[in-house]
Parts: C-alpha cells; sequence; structure tokens
C-alpha cells in the first residue's frame, strides 16, 4: 500500500499553489494599473491624458461652462409643477371619495326612512286587523233552525264542530 503522504507535504502542496495563485493574480493586477505603454507615451510627450474635466475643458475653445444653479433652478420649478400636479390629483381624489361617501349615506337614510315607512304602514294594519276583529261583538256561528221557526244563533259553534259524531252511535 502506497501512502497518501504525511500532514507536512499537504500542507506545503496547499501553500505552493496558494502562492502561484497569487503570483499570477499580483502580475495581472500590475498589468492594468501600470500600462507601460502608457508610461512610454508620457515620457516622449506623445499625448497625455488628464483626468480633471475643468483642464479638459480649458483647452477647447468652443466650450461653455454649465451654470449649475441655473439648471438647479430649473429642476426645482419643474419639481415644483410636478408636484403641484400630484397635489391636485390627491386633493380631487379625497374630494371624489368624500361625495361617495355623502352619497353612500343619503342612501342609507333614504332605506332606512322607507323601511320605516313600510313598518309603519304594516304595524297600522295589524292594528286595523285587531280593532276589526273585536269590533264584531255578536255570536258568530250557524243559524240554527227551529221547528217552531224562531231562529237563534248558536254562541258555540267552534265547540261543536270539534266533537265529532257517529252515526248511529246511539242504537
Amino acid at each position: 500500500m502506497a501512502s497518501k503522504g504525511t500532514l507536512k507535504s499537504n500542507i506545503l502542496e496547499s501553500i505552493e499553489t496558494l502562492g502561484r495563485d497569487t503570483a499570477k493574480g499580483s502580475l495581472d493586477a500590475l498589468k492594468k494599473t501600470f500600462n507601460p505603454l502608457e508610461l512610454i507615451g508620457k515620457a516622449a510627450g506623445l499625448e497625455t491624458k488628464t483626468s480633471d474635466p475643468k483642464e479638459k475643458t480649458k483647452n477647447r475653445k468652443n466650450h461653455t461652462e454649465l451654470d449649475f444653479e441655473q439648471l438647479q433652478k430649473q429642476y426645482d420649478n419643474n419639481d415644483k409643477s410636478k408636484l403641484d400636479a400630484y397635489r391636485q390629483k390627491l386633493f380631487q381624489l379625497v374630494k371624489s371619495g368624500e361625495e361617495k361617501a355623502i352619497t353612500e349615506d343619503k342612501q342609507e337614510k333614504q332605506q332606512q326612512a322607507k323601511q320605516e315607512t313600510i313598518n309603519q304602514k304594516q304595524q297600522e294594519e295589524q292594528k286595523k286587523k285587531r280593532i276589526n276583529a273585536q269590533s264584531q261583538t255578536g255570536p258568530i256561528g250557524k243559524l240554527r233552525k227551529n221547528i217552531l221557526g224562531g231562529g237563534k244563533r248558536k254562541a258555540n259553534v267552534q265547540l261543536e264542530q270539534s266533537v265529532e259524531y257517529k252515526q248511529n252511535a246511539g242504537k
């Protein structure tokens, strides 16, 4: 059996690979930051690149600087007009919401009033029915024919109707 290696050799290998990767990375970083062609061009005086924008604009003849205060005022005016438009829209939304709430409130009140009138009419009808039922004070029933020809009303018609009569029961 072949041994896979000791702990020391594994650590040394990992350090070695880390060193190679670091060397390659630092070389690439140096190439990016220090471009030798630029250094040679600067030394020869071929073309100078300046990073300051004010220096670039000074060399041009047909250039005027921007007035940032005037631009800021224009932006503020634009923002103010947009803000006013948004305020107006918000006001319209709130106003329409209030109008909607008021109309809904009126409709509810009208429905309640209608319901109350309907309830009052029903109560009046029930009272009239009670009064009519109480006003009939006389006995209600069939007219009983008498042999002698005199007619009397039966007072207890309901009792007679509830009792069942059987034919030939008395025989």
